[in-house]
């Protein structure tokens, strides 16, 4: 019997150190191409990247072993909904063991990102305080049907992948037989600070080692339908491509900003209470004496937040308003375990991204925000119900909102995808969508 695993690039355990650099490469199915030809080409492609991350490139096949740099680089495949639509158009007739399977049912439309407006903008879901940006008028995200993810140690990893990738579509082009054609690409990267745009420390709550597989791979008790067994094992993989307006955020003071995100900005300790003169209060107990930030790891039990419904505060300090605050509103149900199907919890994986324009001021910053959990619904109803971060596009006090940052976070792109387990008996994940 074939063993199945998650495919790398899902940083759950410990012993597997993330990369720093991301690429993700999305593409579009061509009109002439067909089951055949698109499988021919993934097996292919996924060749090559195998070879690729022991550090062999083809060009440079037989060469000596200073020409070779895994730079720890991990590759992930995904597929967009319409992947199975267009199988079940283009399979081949002729042979009968193709099984077509059908589109997952958590990829319904019930489960998935809006349309922006044709004239630009409009809410990414309907609940959320989340909107597309102003000039953003077509989502491919929701129309591709392959997703490469590549993370690598260094940008030069990530990055090649992407350049020999395109060798082998141009290949493909040349004899006149284009399958695929790159419809974007993004990269991001982690800082060393482990820190974000916004000055504040980033997934410092995440899920825990023993929380995370559980929560990531789709299990077959949980199935809704159960036509869907074969995705067992895999995972759903949201993405996020946001866009964060750091002049609005800089218009705000810092105890405004501390309060906002629900941690001290200087050491990452979480904010227990406000004074009646709105100066938050951090826990005293953190850092530990001989620790500077929460990330240290003798600080590791300050790093989820204090059950504001509970807290005994001294006289004249409030916890009401922190409850709205971003990891308020994100980080929730302390009494179900995040492995429970009703659990909102999710597996994130964050990169910072700098993006060059050719108009002042000639850049924009955000994040690429990833998360993998066992159905889209766990991401999709935390981010429209109104206890988490529905009707926020970030975080804060509806009875006092701060009006510069009422959009200072918006998207450029979003889409759920399907990615399938790696099984010992395919030459590439997913290979059996195919059959």
């Amino acid at each position: 019997m074939a063993s199945k695993s998650l495919q790398e690039g899902i940083f759950i355990t410990p012993e597997k150190t993330i990369g720093n650099s991301l690429a993700l490469v999305f593409m579009k199915l061509q009109p002439h191409a067909t089951a055949e030809g698109v499988h021919k080409f993934l097996r292919e492609l996924w060749i090559m990247l195998k070879e690729l991350r022991s550090g062999e490139v083809r060009e440079l096949k037989g060469s000596t072993r200073v020409h070779k740099y895994p730079d720890n680089l991990s590759v992930l495949l995904a597929f967009g909904p319409g992947i199975f639509d267009f199988i079940s158009l283009n399979g081949n007739q002729k042979n009968k063991d193709y099984s077509r399977k059908s589109r997952p049912s958590p990829l319904s439309e019930r489960w998935m990102f809006l349309l922006p407006s044709t004239s630009g903008g409009g809410r990414i879901l309907k609940g959320s305080g989340l909107f597309y940006s102003q000039d953003v008028t077509i989502n491919h995200a929701t129309n591709d049907e392959i997703i490469f993810q590549f993370i690598s140690d260094n940008q030069f990893g990530s990055h090649r992948a992407i350049v020999e990738m395109a060798k082998l579509l141009w290949q493909s082009s040349k004899s006149g037989q284009e399958i695929v054609r790159v419809n974007a690409i993004y990269s991001g990267f982690l800082r060393p600070d482990r820190r974000g745009w916004l000055g504040f420390h980033e997934g410092v709550s995440n899920l825990k080692s023993n929380e995370r597989i559980e929560t990531v791979v789709i299990k077959e008790k949980y199935l809704e339908n159960r036509q869907d067994y074969w995705t067992v094992g895999g995972t759903y993989m949201a993405f996020l491509r946001m866009n964060v307006d750091l002049n609005a955020w800089q218009t705000v003071p810092s105890h405004q900003q501390e309060i906002l995100v629900g941690r001290d900005k200087l050491t990452g300790c979480p904010i227990i209470g406000i004074d009646r003169n709105m100066t938050p209060i951090k826990d005293s107990r953190c850092p530990e004496p001989g620790t500077l930030e929460v990330i240290d790891e003798r600080n590791k039990y300050f790093r989820e937040l204090p059950d504001y419904s509970s807290q005994r505060l001294p006289l004249g300090i409030s916890d009401k308003s922190l409850q709205y605050s971003h990891i308020g509103r994100a980080r929730q149900q302390r009494n179900i375990s995040p492995i429970l199907k009703d659990s909102l919890r999710i597996y994130r994986q964050g990169f910072e991204y700098l993006e060059l324009l050719d108009k002042h001021p000639f850049f924009r910053t955000g994040l690429n925000f990833l998360s993998f959990q066992d159905h889209p619904s766990r991401i999709i109803n935390l981010l429209t119900s109104p206890h988490w971060l529905g009707g926020s596009s970030f975080g804060g006090d509806p009875q006092y909102p701060i009006k510069s940052l009422r959009n200072f976070v918006t998207v450029r792109a979003s889409g759920i995808f399907y990615v399938p387990p790696f099984s010992s008996d395919e030459s590439f994940p997913g290979e059996s969508i195919f059959w």
